[in-house]
């Protein structure tokens, strides 16, 4: 039975124990002005927007000091976030994809920076997000806050070591890192070692990105990032996607960004989780399904912030999604009682039998690829064959057959992975965006911006709807979304089975919580 917990409620929402009644209101108050896609005037201006060589002259200086720092525009809904993410001081932020979260944590930054400056100290912040995003993150950060800030972009022990043997008889700066850093012991015992000696603590504000990696109360990293958290001023946990059904991970989240807010688990299940009675015992476990979505995300209002591109007045015009359905070979048929890696069968059975060629025929996904590439598959209005094309595709070894099958019929590919090291990954981005080749192959689905390619393919299928959503946001970056193009390969037999009965199931709910936004691959699940 859980313990007894006094729950704070202001106009019908869960508001905790450090919101004051001051602090409802005003967050009521833009909250309204969101739903109205309203300015927030006086933070229009509170970012940067600097070129590569002033972020360049930042970094080898480790100063602003004599850089032109060029003013910056908020768009009208980031503006709203920054004032939310100012008054809330703790929050979780769920924009879609492409509203531009880093811009308004930069804005958020700058505000603090400005308070802290007017009180004569300086504010300093943590932010960590996938290993991969890492330098991607840590200059668009310096780009909105026109402060340089160090990067980890690996935290292993001997880097952080360095960092804190450098820094350590002088003022922290502020610091981006993987997330990894969280899970390093010299790094935590350092940080604790300055609160048990009393002395001023190094960050205000800790940002974690990819709010995911705190779904579980009882790893390592979630432990660390508590007592992180008991010392900051400021907590902002970042994550692009609805959380399906799992209410459970939603749960965890906030805790972490609140643990006043929220009722006690045992509680929190009765009223949001599907029970179902043991079959040898007297008590009821959750089933893993969810009721009164909306009722919960309603009653966390203060803490957990969401817009969609929908519900922000963006338009989706010219856009199409198709599922192209592939045969199962007899060769893959024959495999697939004999392993237990059935997607590796369906997207590349040469792996199983090196006697089995990879080409179209053998693997009728590549030859579906094919087919839409050299514009045999057309959607309505057709693909333009002279675009670029970025392929979702799960395993290296099919990544590798893929290349040379497209390379062979005159099709420039490359693939981008986590073997890609952080400067070849650079140049692969920055020339796929310049068109310098046709297809990129990878399976990066977060973080990663790919600038406004058109097409996008889902080679391999994977089993979370928001891991597919994603990935797709990776193509598009602006606000509105015009004349793009998804298709998902699917091989008839189980994997279309499990896309129609799992992926729909999950489509559906992750719409019941959070609301379809425009996106091609939640319409092709919906519809």
């Amino acid at each position: 039975m859980g313990r007894a917990k006094e729950l704070h409620y202001y106009n019908g929402k869960l508001k905790g124990e450090y919101l004051s009644d001051v602090d409802c209101e005003r967050l009521d108050f833009i909250r309204k002005a969101s739903d109205a896609n309203s300015t927030v005037t006086d933070l229009k201006n509170v970012i940067f927007n600097l070129d590569d060589n002033a972020i360049d002259q930042i970094l080898a200086q480790q100063s602003n000091e004599n850089v032109e720092l060029s003013q910056g525009e908020l768009r009208p809904m980031q503006t709203t976030g920054v004032a939310f993410l100012y008054f809330a001081k703790r929050c979780l932020l769920g924009d879609s994809v492409g509203l531009g979260k880093t811009v308004q944590i930069a804005g958020f930054m700058n505000m603090l920076s400005n308070d802290a400056e007017a009180e004569g100290r300086t504010h300093r912040y943590l932010a960590v997000t996938e290993t991969s995003i890492v330098p991607q993150f840590h200059r668009e950060l310096i780009k909105f806050t026109g402060d340089y800030s160090y990067v980890l972009p690996v935290s292993t022990a001997g880097k952080v070591r360095d960092f804190l043997k450098y820094y350590d008889d002088d003022e922290m700066p502020n610091l981006v890192g993987s997330t990894s850093l969280i899970q390093q012991d010299i790094f935590i015992q350092y940080l604790m070692s300055k609160v048990a000696k009393g002395e001023e603590f190094p960050y205000d504000t800790l940002i974690i990105d990819e709010s995911a990696v705190l779904g579980n109360k009882n790893t390592k990293l979630y432990k660390n990032a508590e007592f992180l958290r008991n010392h900051v001023k400021n907590v902002v946990i970042l994550n692009a996607t609805p959380f399906e059904s799992n209410l459970k991970i939603f749960y965890s989240q906030l805790d972490f960004v609140d643990p006043t807010l929220l009722p006690v688990k045992t509680n929190f299940e009765k009223r949001y989780c599907e029970m179902k009675q043991g079959n040898y015992t007297n008590y009821a476990t959750p089933t893993g399904k969810y009721k009164n979505q909306k009722e919960f995300k309603a009653l966390v209002g203060y803490r957990y912030f969401a817009r969609t591109r929908k519900a922000t007045g963006a338009v989706m015009e010219g856009c199409t999604s198709k599922l192209v359905a592939t045969p199962l070979t007899s060769e893959q048929k024959k495999i697939l009682r004999e392993t237990s890696m059935p997607h590796m069968v369906f997207d590349n059975p040469s792996y199983f039998d090196d006697t089995i060629p990879f080409n179209g025929e053998t693997s009728p996904k590549a030859g579906a690829l094919m087919k839409a590439l050299t514009g045999k598959i057309r959607y309505e209005g057709g693909w333009d064959t002279s675009q670029t094309v970025l392929v979702y595709s799960q395993y290296k070894e099919s990544q590798t057959n893929l290349k040379r099958y497209l390379d062979s019929h005159g099709i420039p590919t490359n693939i981008m992975n986590g073997d890609t090291t952080q400067e070849d990954r650079k140049n692969l981005i920055q020339g796929f965006q310049d068109g310098e080749y046709r297809v990129l192959i990878t399976n990066v689905m977060k973080g990663l911006n790919f600038g406004n390619c058109n097409y996008v393919v889902i080679f391999t299928t994977p089993g979370n709807v928001n891991h597919l959503v994603q990935f797709e946001g990776r193509s598009t970056r602006e606000h509105d979304i015009r004349n793009k193009h998804l298709m998902l390969l699917c091989t008839d037999g189980p994997e279309r089975k499990r896309f129609d009965e799992v992926l729909k199931e999950r489509a559906k709910a992750s719409d019941a919580f959070a609301g379809s936004d425009h996106s091609l691959i939640m319409s092709l699940l919906l519809n």
